[in-house]
């Protein structure tokens, strides 16, 4: 169980994650009325980034049988000086966030709490990407130069979410199950060959191949407990494995 202190703490970033995801959708809503849709884009991917985190802590006092506390969200801006005012702020959330996460560290090495120190260390690589990923005055949005705002504008509304639904899963995920994607794939494969008539063993061969290759790219994408990139894996090993069964059943 999860201390009265640490459970405070983490509630505390709860509400945190929470608030900083509605600082983002206002932007994404601010940057919309401004005709600036890939601002806008690149808000609201941070804005679903946030909650991603706000779940996993949720989750993570819920699974240490502790009590989940929301609280009353401050009233936000609705709009800034500039794009740059409103880049900066995003930018300066991130900074404080990382404060609270190395703080809360520092409280779960103190109460050599090991599995609250486990999680944060996700928390920990993914503020490091947070603020690196921010758009500030050294990219060509964060100037006041218009081309250069018009030209942020069109890249950033091509952003994917890196904790988007399948990064969410990827981080629940344990490598076995990799293996079991693996598995499954390999089974999927190998009655595919058997009903387009081919002989057992080439049918157990290319379902080990392919099983092989699922599990690589599942383990792969679970390297980095983040679950980065476990989404597009699956993807990538599910098309393989159905193109696969479809050449064969043909």
């Amino acid at each position: 169980m999860l201390s009265k202190k640490m459970e405070a703490a983490i509630n505390h970033q709860i509400n945190l994650e929470i608030h900083s995801a509605l600082q983002y959708l206002q932007m994404s809503a601010y940057f919309s009325s401004a005709n600036l849709n890939g601002f806008a884009h690149w808000m609201r991917v941070q804005y679903q980034e946030e909650l991603v985190h706000a779940n996993k802590l949720f989750d993570y006092v819920i699974a240490r049988d502790g009590d989940v506390t929301l609280e009353a969200v401050a009233a936000l801006p609705k709009a800034w000086k500039s794009t740059l005012a409103a880049l900066q702020a995003g930018y300066q959330a991130e900074v404080n966030n990382t404060k609270q996460i190395n703080a809360l560290m520092d409280s779960a090495i103190k109460e050599n709490d090991h599995a609250t120190r486990v999680i944060l260390e996700w928390f920990i690589e993914e503020q490091v990407e947070e603020e690196r990923g921010q758009v500030t005055s050294k990219t060509p949005g964060g100037s006041r130069n218009h081309s250069g705002e018009h030209e942020c504008n069109q890249v950033l509304g091509h952003r994917i979410a890196r904790d988007g639904l399948g990064g969410w899963f990827g981080a629940q995920v344990f490598p076995g199950e990799a293996v079991a994607g693996g598995v499954t794939s390999a089974i999927v494969v190998g009655i595919g060959a058997v009903v387009a008539g081919w002989p057992v063993a080439f049918a157990g061969l290319g379902g080990a191949a392919i099983g092989l290759g699922a599990t690589a790219l599942i383990a792969g994408a679970r390297g980095r407990l983040d679950g980065d990139g476990f989404g597009a894996s699956v993807e990538i090993t599910m098309t393989a494995t159905l193109a696969v069964v479809a050449v064969l059943v043909r």
